[in-house]
């Protein structure tokens, strides 16, 4: 890397340069070679474990009347040659060789996360070196998306979770209770185009780099206008007999399901009528509605429509059943 930095200092007398040319040429290769050993780098060390960070004076550099230092992102001076004048029970500078002034943290915690600069005293930086933590991943909340995401059905869909971690995590996702990997999508965002109804469940990114795993879980639901439809359109029966209608309404959301009886009154449970509910699941909004006319409260003024209703966030809808009373 330095070859032709070294050819320019490597000027022999006999090329007939006078000897203050060699001493400015001198002078100037070297401060091209020590610059281009400044330029930053990061390095990533452990939480509780040692961070050493380099430092070396070139061979050719005159270090004898020379003294390094190295100095913190505070600009505090903590070592003087190998003399640590702050922080000397936490930090020692080391020689593991020649021209070398190696900065040891020895039990590296976030305090002494920060960028270090390794100079000479005449201002020369001989290398500076940010200290990257390694950590478990953490979720960035405030550029996820939140707990719970609402969506309109046919829309677009974008679930974020923001990781930070060292080293950089490897994202995949999971849907629903049992984790099923969702195949293919790697990465802070999963996007579903013309989402379904289908779609509503909990969705899970799960973070994982050498240090740990973090999760989050991300519930959507997907909201639609209500619909019904009933098991049988038509039903007859003979007088006493019971009869069962029934309907399966989907909402989302879903405020409320009722029947009302042929005479457009709501119908209750009591003595002649038992109504009785059924959600299907809690991730797709489905319910059953079932009514039944008891055994022997059947009677010809009974017949007629019978209308399940479903009421949704943004109006109601239904579907009739004609019940026929046979004489």
């Amino acid at each position: 890397m330095y070859n032709g930095m070294i050819k320019c200092c490597l000027i022999r007398e006999d090329m007939g340069v006078k000897q203050y040319l060699l001493i400015v040429l001198f002078k100037f290769c070297t401060e091209v070679i020590l610059s281009d050993m400044s330029k930053g780098i990061t390095k990533s060390c452990v939480l509780n474990f040692s961070c050493k960070l380099p430092c070396r004076l070139t061979p050719s550099y005159p270090n004898s009347n020379v003294e390094v230092r190295w100095f913190n992102g505070r600009h505090e001076m903590l070592s003087r040659g190998y003399k640590m004048v702050r922080y000397n029970k936490q930090m020692k500078v080391e020689k593991p060789g020649f021209g070398e002034f190696e900065l040891n943290i020895l039990k590296l915690t976030r305090r002494f996360a920060d960028t270090y600069k390794c100079r000479t005293t005449n201002g020369t930086i001989l290398s500076e070196v940010t200290v990257a933590l390694e950590h478990t991943p953490t979720i960035e909340e405030d550029q996820s998306s939140p707990a719970h995401v609402i969506i309109r059905e046919h829309s677009l869909v974008e679930l974020k979770c923001i990781f930070s971690g060292l080293p950089e995590p490897d994202i995949v996702w999971h849907r629903g209770s049992t984790q099923k990997l969702i195949e293919g999508i790697k990465g802070p965002k999963l996007i579903i185009r013309n989402v379904p109804r289908y779609a509503s469940d909990n969705y899970t990114c799960k973070a994982t780099n050498d240090r740990g795993f973090k999760e989050k879980s991300i519930q959507l639901t997907v909201q639609f206008l209500p619909e019904v439809s009933v098991m049988e359109s038509v039903i007859h029966v003979a007088p006493s007999e019971a009869v069962t209608m029934g309907c399966a309404i989907q909402a989302s959301p879903m405020k409320e399901t009722f029947w009302i009886n042929s005479k457009g009154l709501r119908i209750k449970t009591d003595w002649k009528y038992e109504v009785l509910e059924e959600e299907e699941n809690d991730n797709f909004p489905v319910r059953f509605l079932e009514l039944r006319i008891k055994e022997h409260r059947i009677s010809v003024h009974d017949k007629g429509n019978y209308t399940c209703h479903a009421e949704g966030e943004n109006g109601g809808t239904n579907e009739t059943v004609l019940l026929v009373v046979n004489t």
